[in-house]
């Protein structure tokens, strides 16, 4: 035996250590595989001799063939969106390959060819409201570049490769404030996942605040401002009904889906005071008072002697009797 483990000649019958190079079995186009082995040795070189040493067939993996998986992983999770991707991975029936997956079932390429290294890549297309948020394999000889949208795999002999792709689904949420009467300075504050101060807009995306984020629930409360009450809100969305908000907390809730734009308009309507003056014989005998929602006030005070309100100029309306005297107040913008 010549060199046996690198320990130079040995003479014949010695003991010595030897291995097998598959390779000059193995034909590189096709998966070959071994389940077991098992050696046997004699007493010399004659085949009839006595068996001096046996080890039973032990459970082996040997092959020149490898496994790749190919995941993906959504934020939020439990999304069904399907992506595609293509790859060049070589197995023993087939080549370069197209395929979609949906979060649900990984793909598996099965009697991949060692070697490499393969390209999976992840495609654009048809992924509106989805970034690539990472690319990770379980493997020290692979690796993920997002940049490419890439996964590059190299497989040896018997290994399995599990490449994941994460994609997490972004929307946006757009706050838009609309007064009555419109056009009004009146600066609005806003808190919560989106927070800032608003003005009048005129238009959807006019003097509001946006936010990009990823697909989930969330909410932005307005502050109360003086003179003002809150009347509306109206949330629209590519699911009308998945949006909506509450005038009694002021809140809004955005429930956003991956690529959708939810916008919530908070529309408050500006608050007069009405007063309406009772005279008798030119003196002022009772008077009441009530914000424009009719939400009675504390009603006017009688006035000092040197100030008679009732000879104030105005709408008068002589001679009433005793009793309900309907009036309608209508104020312009």
């Amino acid at each position: 035996m010549l060199n046996s483990a690198g320990l130079g000649a040995l003479d014949p019958y010695t003991f010595g250590e030897a291995s097998v190079d598959l390779k000059s079995i193995f034909d590189p186009s096709k998966c070959t595989s071994f389940g077991s082995a098992y050696l046997k040795s004699r007493s010399s070189d004659s085949f009839t001799s006595a068996v001096k040493d046996f080890i039973a067939p032990q459970t082996v993996n040997i092959s020149n063939c490898g496994t790749v998986i190919i995941k993906t992983v959504t934020i939020p999770s439990g999304a069904t969106h399907s992506f595609s991707f293509t790859s060049n991975i070589t197995t023993e029936s087939a080549g370069v390959s197209i395929f979609s997956l949906n979060g649900s079932e990984p793909q598996r390429f099965s009697d991949v060819l060692a070697g490499g290294p393969y390209e999976v890549i992840g495609s654009d297309r048809d992924n509106a409201g989805w970034v690539l948020d990472d690319i990770t394999c379980e493997d020290s000889d692979s690796e993920g570049v997002k940049a490419s949208h890439t996964a590059s795999i190299l497989v040896n002999t018997g290994e399995e490769v599990v490449c994941t792709f994460t994609y997490i689904g972004m929307g946006r949420i757009i706050i838009e404030k609309q007064t009555l009467p419109a056009g009004d300075s009146a600066i609005f504050q806003f808190t919560g996942d989106v927070a800032g101060t608003l003005s009048d807009g005129d238009s959807a995306y006019g003097d509001s605040a946006y936010m990009e984020v990823v697909a989930g629930t969330y909410k932005a409360e307005e502050m109360p401002l003086a003179g003002w009450k809150l009347t509306d809100i109206t949330c629209y969305g590519n699911n009308e009904d998945d949006s909506s908000g509450d005038t009694t907390t002021a809140i809004a809730t955005f429930n956003v889906d991956p690529g959708e734009t939810v916008r919530c308009v908070f529309t408050n309507t500006k608050l007069f005071t009405i007063i309406t003056l009772v005279c008798h014989n030119g003196q002022l005998y009772a008077s009441t008072a009530a914000l424009g929602d009719g939400t009675p006030v504390p009603t006017l005070a009688m006035a000092p002697v040197e100030f008679n309100p009732c000879g104030l100029a105005g709408a008068r309306f002589e001679n009433n009797p005793t009793g309900n005297h309907p009036i309608t107040v209508s104020i312009s913008p």
